[in-house]
């Protein structure tokens, strides 16, 4: 959705007149239309200080112009959406909608349903600390959907999680420190 700390900015980008006759900021009527937020979008950007490059950054990013956030569908076909969630639940299950949004968003840069030369790649997705506030139902059904995406996963999580994590893996590898020395053993689970 637009912005809507920069809306007078997406009202002008996204203005009819423009997208319909391709006039430029310049000409007359649009011009007109949109010269205080012109006005200043030009004071902004011939500022000539420290963060004259981060403002040239940020407004060149189509990305500052627009507010995004994650709707979650329930199975009742209810939904709401992950700002609001984030701000009322608990950490696993804010937990869960980012390791979707992130997974889907590595298996669409890994191209994992390209099949050329160019989509074949490593593929990786490495993550620390995971899992740290979710309960073992919802750490169950982020591995579910972690396995069943041609990515290969580097999990790094707490001791007290490996009995969630370590079954879903094809190898779990203990990492002990001892003061200064470190030591690493393959786990192996019992079943």
């Amino acid at each position: 959705m637009p912005s809507g700390h920069y809306r007078n900015y997406y009202d002008m980008i996204m203005d009819d007149f423009n997208v319909i006759q391709g006039e430029s900021i310049f000409s007359g009527i649009f011009h007109e239309t949109h010269k205080e937020v012109i006005d200043e979008l030009f004071e902004r950007l011939a500022l000539n200080n420290e963060s004259s490059s981060k403002t040239l950054a940020e407004f060149t990013d189509y990305r500052t112009y627009m507010d995004y956030d994650i709707k979650i569908i329930h199975s009742d076909g209810t939904f709401s959406y992950y700002s609001k969630v984030c701000e009322e639940k608990s950490g696993g299950e804010t937990q869960t909608p980012f390791y979707i949004a992130v997974l889907a968003s590595f298996a669409q840069l890994y191209r994992v349903n390209d099949t050329s030369s160019f989509g074949n790649t490593v593929r990786l997705a490495v993550f620390d600390e995971a899992f740290n506030n979710m309960d073992d139902e919802r750490i169950s059904g982020v591995l579910e959907f972690m396995n069943r995406l041609p990515l290969q996963l580097i999990i790094a999580a707490p001791p007290d999680k490996i009995q969630y994590i370590g079954p879903s893996m094809e190898e779990t590898l203990l990492i002990m420190t001892d003061e200064k020395v470190s030591f690493v053993e393959k786990y192996c689970h019992e079943i």
